[in-house]
């Protein structure tokens, strides 16, 4: 059921305790059957290697989450930021969540000395893209090739 009425959000950075609502925010996205697999979610996104992954919180539940990393950028060699995980529960979608998510994030990117911010969205989601053009991200003068490889 969608919320009807202002609750107040708060931002913060993640905690291990946000896993399992981080979880299951990916599961109502994403289906049921869908196996998540982080490499290790504690080091990796919960303050592990950069502490730049946040949560948004609301009636004592994880409704939002935006997970990332600090990297090398090609070629110049300054750092960078790449988000690679921006969920809003449905329930919690059009209260601007996702705004505040990426806000908090390229501050603390910025804080981090991170240059610019990447995320990687296919050109015709029709949710993610409009969301990403609105927040000010452009298209790259990088174009991403790929070869699957077979068996």
């Amino acid at each position: 059921m969608a919320v009807k009425t202002p609750t107040k959000v708060t931002i913060r950075l993640m905690r291990e305790e946000d896993i399992d609502g981080v979880l299951a925010i990916d599961r109502k996205l994403r289906g049921p059957k869908r196996a998540i697999s982080f490499s290790d979610p504690v080091t990796d996104y919960v303050g592990g290697q950069v502490g730049i992954s946040y949560v948004a919180r609301a009636q004592d539940q994880v409704v939002g989450v935006i997970m990332g990393r600090i990297l090398t950028l090609f070629p110049s060699g300054a750092k960078g930021a790449a988000i690679e995980v921006l969920g809003v529960d449905p329930d919690w979608q059009g209260h601007g969540i996702g705004v505040k998510l990426v806000k908090a994030f390229e501050e603390q990117c910025r804080k981090k000395g991170a240059a610019r911010m990447n995320v990687w969205v296919m050109p015709r989601d029709t949710a993610l893209k409009p969301f990403f053009d609105g927040m000010g991200f452009e298209a790259s003068k990088f174009v991403q090739l790929e070869k699957e490889l077979k068996p």
